[in-house]
């Protein structure tokens, strides 16, 4: 088993082979997946949710190439919705 600080989540790309899921993989399916993470640990879904964001920000914090990339990231994305307000 995958210990719970290490855990991380992810989806295939719209291009992946669709075999089990029947559809194309997006971003949009991440809740069916957290949903099914929890149900498989025995934790509610925000508790999982929890667990990933501190494992996801360890990892960010721990290489400052990925902390900058996500930066310009998160930048984007505030201007993005600043913009549609």
């Amino acid at each position: 088993a995958i210990p719970p600080d290490r855990l991380l989540t992810e989806t295939d790309n719209p291009g992946a082979n669709q075999h089990f899921a029947q559809q194309p993989g997006t971003p949009a399916l991440i809740q069916q997946v957290t949903a099914k993470m929890a149900h498989c640990r025995q934790l509610s879904p925000a508790e999982l949710d929890a667990q990933l964001n501190q494992n996801f920000t360890r990892l960010v914090a721990s290489s400052p190439a990925l902390a900058e990339k996500w930066a310009k990231i998160l930048a984007t994305e505030v201007t993005e919705r600043t913009e549609k307000k």
